[in-house]
């Protein structure tokens, strides 16, 4: 950039000495002048970087983009300005597999595999243009018989003629099939694994969760493989690939799915999982693959390793140790969105006025500020801190700690324990719970968890001012019992309003943002209770309510599923799923807005007002559209029209099992109006932020300048 004008300095110093016995008026005059030529100069030298996308100024983008014909698309995934960068690109190679695949990835965000369903069509060979795909199909190979129905399905088909949509119509003559993986593989770092039931068994997921276990997304070299995509392992790839390991000379220490995590930080180096047994690795060679659910009744026989990646599940054969050793473990967890503790980047909290103390598990103090070697030696040195402080405890790994202790924050300070970003430590707080607030008046003090994952609950028995959680996972049930099944219907937070016959917690504000919790027990009488990008489940009750079972606090839910009762005192909601009955107090006050939400309960539900919501609206449309057809429609077929779309317009989850890759996600069956019912047109409930709809729609936008003509192209959810 071209130094700054300065006019007045390039007068002759003559000039400027008499504009200094007259008190620099040509001077003052000469800035103004100055200032605006500089804006002009500025101007003209950032002309050459107008000419390219990368270096334009923002306002010349949408320019730039029209100049090679670029359709605006909702920034979702990336800015116009990668968009428009990427056209040319795109265009050079319009048509081709790899090309389509990588266009797929960039604008969803997902990973994706393109499918010429003509080339799996049976047909009749043709010795001067031969189709090796086109063959028999050998019904012993196991492993490529688990394939069939997916997206790197091998078999041969006969012609479907039907149209491409979905689960059907798949193999045509003109067909292309776009399988998006919309889960994210979140890898998980040097964990204890769960112990179970027998004493040789384990979990991978420190809360026990029963889920399968996900590949790691690697960057495809041309075409997209198995191996690339954001997809659970299937145990029959795991068996082929453990097999090669044992088969190699000398037998291998890794293979394409199972090696250390710690051989690289990049996400590139990583495997998809690996297993430690004392602190030392276990050889991919000692690895095999089983299935262990339910358990066994024996262990495997020799000093191996069984691993079910179905049911994330591991076993120590009988030749190891007993008592059964340490065991850690590394792999990736599939999950819809970056909600709930999850080992995804966040922003760290700060404040510039608040202590920090460090966790780390088996650390030495070195400072104040640690690491500590336990969540507890940290919580003891802030509990000695005199006079209080505003503290932050951070987490620096992905270990399990225990959380006891009473929490009693004290007046006008606040504690935050958090993870730093990109881990998901497991804080347990046993079966009493982990008591929070002073027994003193304190309605200033605030309490806060960010990125954990807490097994047990949080039970504020004393006064406190704010409480809030973010990115934060409360096991529904307090806990998962050895099947993955929750172990309790007791709730995750319960809020006390009063203590010794005193009334506490009246100016007491609970905010839930992005966070994953089982039942909550909130009286009427606190401050407000604030819900945003949330999944609240009831575990077989009420996700909400006050403590006796009945109406909750003032409520604001803004995109939360609800898996289960809502009794609220007020409520004001807007882009929800409530499966479970809403019954609300006040209906003068609040409104229910693009949210689903059945009133025809036993007993019937009430809420306040609502705006769009369905299948109110869905009937009303109905209506409508058969009153233009024929106005003299009698009371009887009105009544069946609105039990037809009520029965309809009904949100179905492709799981309500805690621990799912799926958990709490509308199935893609569900009706349009729901998934595409919130106010930005997206679906309702806790994952309108991963914004699907729009998405898919800049999917279908770009695909059709870029799909060859004359094919039919559908796009095929598989996670």
């Amino acid at each position: 950039m071209t130094e700054p004008l300065d006019l007045y300095e390039l007068l002759p110093s003559v000039h400027r000495l008499r504009d200094a016995g007259r008190g620099y008026p040509l001077r003052a005059l000469l800035a103004l002048v100055s200032e605006q030529a500089n804006v002009v100069r500025a101007d003209i030298d950032r002309l050459e970087d107008d000419l390219f996308i990368e270096t334009c100024a923002e306002w010349v983008v949408p320019y730039i983009g029209d100049l090679v014909a670029n359709q605006p698309l909702y920034e979702i995934v990336q800015p116009r300005r990668a968009d428009v960068a990427n056209t040319i690109a795109y265009r050079r190679r319009k048509g081709t597999h790899a090309m389509l695949e990588q266009l797929a990835a960039d604008v969803t965000g997902w990973s994706a595999c393109v499918v010429e369903f003509f080339e799996r069509l049976g047909w009749t060979q043709n010795q001067n243009h031969r189709r090796p795909a086109s063959q028999w199909f050998d019904l012993r190979r196991q492993e490529a018989c688990t394939r069939i129905g997916e997206a790197f399905d091998g078999a041969s088909r006969s012609v479907d003629v039907r149209p491409l949509a979905g689960d059907e119509g798949w193999f045509g003559v003109s067909k292309l099939g776009f399988f998006l993986f919309r889960s994210l593989s979140l890898p998980v770092v040097d964990v204890p694994a769960r112990a179970s039931a027998v004493p040789w068994g384990f979990r991978f997921d420190p809360l026990g969760a029963r889920a399968p276990l996900f590949q790691r997304v690697r960057t495809p070299d041309g075409r997209v493989t198995e191996l690339d995509v954001a997809a659970a392992i299937r145990r029959e790839r795991v068996f082929v690939d453990l097999e090669a390991a044992h088969a190699a000379m000398p037998p291998a220490v890794a293979s394409e799915l199972y090696g250390d995590f710690a051989a690289g930080p990049a996400a590139e180096a990583r495997a998809s999982l690996h297993v430690e047994v004392d602190g030392t690795a276990v050889p991919a060679s000692r690895v095999v693959c089983a299935r262990l659910f339910p358990w066994p009744a024996a262990p495997p026989s020799g000093d191996v390793v069984a691993v079910d990646v179905e049911h994330g599940r591991l076993a120590l054969g009988a030749a190891w140790p007993t008592p059964a050793p340490a065991v850690d473990v590394s792999y990736h967890r599939g999950f819809p969105a970056p909600l709930g503790g999850g080992s995804y980047a966040r922003t760290p909290f700060t404040d510039p006025n608040a202590a920090t103390l460090r966790v780390r598990e088996g650390a030495t103090p070195t400072g104040p500020s640690g690491p500590y070697p336990s969540l507890d030696a940290a919580l003891a040195v802030w509990r000695a801190t005199t006079p209080p402080l505003n503290t932050v405890v951070r987490i620096e790994d992905s270990r399990t700690y225990a959380l006891t202790g009473p929490l009693a924050v004290a007046a006008s300070c606040s504690l935050v324990i958090e993870a730093a970003s990109g881990e998901r430590p497991l804080l347990v707080t046993g079966g009493a719970g982990v008591s929070a607030g002073s027994p003193t008046l304190a309605p200033l003090s605030a309490l806060r968890f960010d990125g954990v994952a807490l097994e047990g609950f949080v039970h504020v028995s004393g006064d406190l001012g704010k409480l809030r959680f973010e990115h934060v996972t409360l096991v529904p049930g307090r806990a998962l019992d050895d099947d993955g099944e929750p172990a309790t219907s007791g709730p995750s937070v319960v809020v006390e309003a009063s203590a010794g016959g005193n009334p506490i917690n009246t100016l007491l504000d609970i905010e839930l943002a992005r966070t994953i919790s089982g039942p909550l027990r909130i009286p009427e009488t606190i401050g407000e209770l604030t819900v945003t990008d949330c999944v609240l489940d009831g575990v077989g009750g009420a996700a909400l309510s006050d403590p006796a079972g009945v109406s909750g606090p003032r409520t604001t839910l803004e995109q939360v599923t609800l898996l289960g009762a809502t009794l609220a005192h007020e409520l004001f909601a807007s882009n929800c799923v409530f499966s479970g009955r809403v019954n609300v107090d006040r209906l003068q006050q609040g409104c229910v807005r693009f949210s689903w939400l059945s009133l025809d309960t036993t007993p019937p539900g009430r809420a306040p007002r609502r705006y769009r919501c369905q299948p109110e609206l869905a009937v009303e449309n109905a209506l409508e559209a058969a009153l233009k057809l024929d106005p003299t429609l009698d009371a009887a077929a009105k009544a069946a029209l609105t039990a037809r779309e009520e029965a309809r317009v009904v949100p179905s989850f492709v799981a309500r099992r805690f621990g799912h890759p799926a958990y709490a996600e509308l199935a893609p069956r569900t009706p349009a109006e729901i998934r595409t019912g919130a106010d930005d047109e997206s679906e309702m409930g806790a994952y309108q932020l991963v914004h699907a709809p729009q998405r898919e729609s800049n999917l279908r936008v770009r695909l059709a300048e870029y799909v060859p003509f004359g094919l039919e192209f559908g796009l095929i959810a598989v996670t």
